[in-house]
């Protein structure tokens, strides 16, 4: 699936390969509400979710929480690692890098609600190259 999908590439800083000590990651459907780290959404009950828990570098417990449709984004475009609460922040970016121009079997890898997200991203994208282009032209 990459081969035909850009890749966002995230340099983290400090990551040495390694994985964080006392890492736990689950992927479960939720027996509540939560919220996801990623989008900032609070989702229903017996939605599929993935927590992570982990020390940090300072001993200091993390947990991260994301939904299904950010970790189907995750999964088409990130190939390595990503900065945590970024997901979206850094998907916008590239979508401006590459002037609205993500590959269609990107976007059907997608769940639906991050496809819909997406495409909002792609539309904002759009409409402001369509208003610098007007700038231009006047």
């Amino acid at each position: 699936m990459m081969s035909e999908c850009e890749c966002i590439i995230i340099n983290v800083c400090g990551y040495d390969g390694e994985e964080a000590e006392n890492y736990r990651c689950t992927r479960e459907k939720s027996d509540t509400p939560f919220f996801c780290d990623e989008c900032e959404n609070t989702l229903p009950a017996g939605t599929i979710r993935e927590h992570e828990k982990y020390l940090n570098a300072k001993k200091e417990e993390q947990e991260h929480t994301i939904c299904i449709d950010c970790l189907s984004v995750l999964d088409v475009f990130f190939c390595q690692d990503y900065y945590r609460s970024r997901v979206w922040e850094d998907v916008e970016d590239h979508i401006r890098e590459l002037d609205g121009q993500i590959e269609s079997s990107c976007l059907l890898s997608l769940t639906p609600r991050a496809r819909d997200k997406m495409f909002e991203l792609i539309q904002a994208c759009w409409d402001d190259l369509n208003e610098t282009d007007d700038e231009d032209d006047e």
